[in-house]
């Protein structure tokens, strides 16, 4: 179905984006999310995309399976308000750095000074590493904005040992950025390669031969209307690409400092249990907040 939203052919839009795991049986769950937009906003062929993350196995048996009744049951459950992030749906099973930690799920965004919103949501489950190996920092970190990431800490060169992988090879990060401008199908596909840059960043090395990165892009249409033909409209373009890029590497960031560990599983270990003291004041700054 993903053919489907090249700009080379028709696009009516999505009804839905599925980002799971289960491999290419997570497939299933974008059926249930079909079968839920039939029955409940009364849409004959709902128009849902998706992709999965390849972790059969990950705590579990290797026949433990996502279903089609998991992807009603996440549309009926479905609400605004903020994402949970770290271990949990898509992200449950998602490892980084050649299985040397945790992965999840993660969420960031970002208001232009035009009042444009660019959100992402990512699901990280990498070959490459989210850690500089020189000082044990998350990539994804360097490009805060303000005060979102103050309470964390560099490690002195002591704290800061080498991480070796010995996890099979199964990985693949996706995700989803959108904006609430307007965009026909070309401007909304060059937002999405923009924001592939994004993973780049934040992760190292990324778009392995491993790797299956796939990233959605999708405008709400309650802003401003983009075109790619338009001349006036490029730079408006470019910044939110650059935005979107941006948005997705702080959300992997996100991701691996809400990771827990599920040492019940192989000894999968978060960012934060690996390096405690980076993550101590971390964890004292968002109490102060509410837990945000």
């Amino acid at each position: 179905m993903t053919d489907m939203l090249s700009p080379a052919n028709a696009n009516p839009g999505t009804d839905a984006i599925v980002l799971t795991g289960g491999s290419a049986w997570g497939m299933d769950v974008g059926v249930g999310a079909m079968h839920w937009l039939e029955d409940h906003k009364d849409v004959d062929i709902p128009i849902v995309p998706g992709a999965v993350i390849y972790d059969i196995g990950r705590g579990g048996d290797d026949t433990a399976r996502p279903t089609a009744d998991w992807g009603y049951r996440v549309m009926d459950a479905a609400e605004d308000g903020p994402v949970r992030q770290g271990t949990v749906g898509a992200g449950t099973g998602a490892l980084t750095g050649n299985g040397t930690l945790k992965g999840g799920v993660g969420t960031a965004s970002v208001v232009l000074d035009d009042g444009t919103v660019v959100g992402a949501l990512v699901v990280v489950n990498a070959l490459g590493s989210t850690v500089n190996p020189k000082d044990c920092t998350l990539y994804g970190a360097e490009l805060g904005l303000g005060q979102e990431f103050a309470g964390l800490r560099k490690l002195s060169p002591a704290e800061c040992r080498p991480l070796e992988g010995t996890s099979p090879a199964r990985n693949t990060t996706i995700a989803v950025v959108a904006t609430s401008a307007s965009m026909e199908n070309a401007a909304a596909t060059r937002m999405a390669a923009a924001a592939q840059d994004g993973l780049a960043r934040a992760i190292n090395p990324a778009h392995t031969l491993h790797d299956g990165d796939t990233v959605f892009a999708v405008a709400t249409g309650t802003g401003r209307r983009l075109a790619t033909n338009d001349p006036d409209d490029v730079p408006a373009l470019a910044r939110i690409g650059a935005a979107a890029a941006d948005t997705l590497s702080r959300a992997v960031a996100h991701a691996m400092l809400a990771a827990t560990s599920a040492r019940q599983y192989e000894s999968y270990e978060s960012y934060c249990d690996t390096y405690p003291s980076a993550c101590a004041n971390l964890q004292r700054h968002r109490a102060g907040r509410g837990g945000a």
